[in-house]
């Protein structure tokens, strides 16, 4: 029994100590494989290090910053990039964008802080825009920028109190142009077709620029109100309904030239026209169906209305800088405008022609202005300013109305009308300082002065002088997460 057991040890033993030494060549083979591939590798490391890396960078476009995020200023600035990538068609579209401008139908009705006519200053190049006239007949493609100023600025008239409002056109040319633009936009009531044709170019010092633009707009609306009134014990008082026909067109033309010069000192020399022409005709149809109660005084009015008018306005503007950053920028300018207007409306009554209405309007205004700014900085962020605006503004309204009731054939006739002149100075100087990114102070002072003339049919005429003297503070503050403040005193 001891001798099997040691043959089986040994036997054990025999094959232990071969499959041991299996074992370890087998070992020896792979430390001599991985010494050779360590050394490999650290000569392909060394090599790599010899050979310059190439680097490939991979860039891609992002949205760009909007800088009116952290406008520390009162004023936000709708640049014509801005209008271009956003397609705008309209003035009242790029408006619409802006944070407390709200812009009602047709772009008439323009409000800051729910304040609009009256409250809300509309500027065309820094100049008042005339009554009557709409921002919707200027076309996008003309305009360099739109300066939104939330705030009183000593700059312009302190008369608004909701904000201000200064659409700039184009001045400068960079490059040859040759471009026209054509578009229609149609809805279930009314059809837009509009063109725009922009020539430019510039030979050494001289520049010019042609901005011609049109559109028409057809509608057709109907409309229908139904109106129902119940007694206490749920029987009908009244029950009518109200249907309402109204349709037309609307047509405009406008013309921009600029003529630009760089004169040998530095000084540039730009003259600057504006012609815009429109007509607007529509006529209105309005009748009831009673069922129950009072039929009104007239069950049936046609109406019809035709304005035309014409607006020109040219400018010429000279800029001259001196040394240090320092620039006296003077403009004079005329303007004329042209409006008639003609109400037609026949109301019937009992299914007789009861009133016939007929009203003829019309107005004529004439001026000229002056303004000037000279600016000097004060380092990179604060920059001082002073400056003039003096003018003369002739006005001519007047307003025919005849009125024939049938069948009694009765006239009740009105004759309005009366003449104003308008003469204005103002004289401002104001410190524009940014602190910094998020801090800014603005310090003003400005004089204006009015004196008016009056006269017409019904009232004696009235003279009247006033001044008034506004000094303006102002800090103002944002940041990214909050929205801008400005607190005045």
């Amino acid at each position: 029994m001891p001798n099997y057991i040691l043959a089986t040890a040994c036997t054990i033993g025999y094959s232990c100590a071969r499959e041991s030494f299996t074992f370890f060549a087998t070992m020896i083979r792979l430390t001599l494989a991985a010494t050779a591939i360590f050394a490999a590798t650290q000569a392909m490391a060394q090599d790599k290090k010899q050979e310059p890396i190439q680097k490939i960078e991979i860039k891609a476009a992002a949205e760009a910053y909007n800088p009116r995020k952290d406008d520390t200023a009162s004023k936000i600035v709708v640049s014509a990039d801005e209008l271009k990538r956003y397609g705008d068609t309209s003035i009242g579209d790029a408006l619409k964008r802006v944070p407390g401008v709200s812009v009602g139908p047709g772009g008439k009705d323009i409000r800051m802080r729910g304040l609009g006519s009256g409250y809300t200053q509309i500027l065309l190049n820094g100049e008042r825009v005339p009554p009557g006239f709409s921002i919707e007949s200027l076309s996008p493609d003309s305009i360099e920028r739109i300066e939104v100023i939330r705030a009183a600025s000593a700059e312009f008239s302190t008369q608004s109190i909701a904000g201000t409002i200064n659409i700039v056109l184009k001045k400068a040319v960079k490059a040859a142009q040759h471009e026209f633009k054509f578009g229609v936009s149609h809805s279930a009531e009314a059809t837009n077709p509009n063109g725009n044709l922009l020539l430019s170019d510039k030979d050494g010092k001289f520049s010019y620029s042609i901005n011609l633009s049109g559109g028409r707009y057809d509608f057709d609306r109907h409309y229908r109100s139904d109106q129902d009134q119940l007694d206490l014990a749920g029987d009908p008082v009244m029950q009518r309904r109200m249907l309402l026909w109204d349709r037309g067109q609307a047509r405009g033309l406008e013309l921009a030239p600029r003529f630009n010069w760089n004169l040998e000192n530095g000084d540039t020399l730009t003259s600057q026209s504006f012609i815009s022409r429109s007509v607007f005709k529509s006529a209105m149809d309005r009748d009831y169906d009673v069922e129950a109660g009072a039929a009104p005084f007239y069950i049936g009015e046609h109406m019809v209305n035709v304005n035309k008018s014409l607006f020109a306005r040219t400018d010429l503007n000279w800029v001259h800088k001196f040394g240090e950053g320092a620039k006296l920028d003077a403009k004079i300018g005329g303007h004329r405008r042209r409006s008639n207007g003609t109400w037609f409306e026949t109301d019937t009554h009992t299914d007789d022609e009861s009133l016939q209405h007929d009203v003829f309007s019309g107005n004529r205004e004439w001026g000229a202005s002056s303004t000037g700014k000279f600016t000097m900085p004060l380092g990179s962020d604060q920059s001082l300013g002073a400056g003039w605006e003096v003018g003369y503004t002739g006005l001519r309204d007047w307003r025919n109305q005849r009125d024939l009731y049938i069948p009694a054939g009765t006239r009740d006739d009105k004759d309005e009308g009366y003449q104003a002149s308008v003469r204005r100075a103002a004289f401002f100087a104001q410190d524009e300082w940014n602190i910094s990114k998020a801090w800014s102070l603005y310090a003003g002072l400005r004089w204006e002065g009015l004196n008016t003339h009056s006269s017409g049919a019904g009232f004696d005429p009235v003279d009247n002088r006033s001044s008034v003297w506004s000094p303006l503070a102002q800090t103002c503050t944002s940041s990214r997460t909050a929205k801008t403040s400005c607190a005045r005193p």
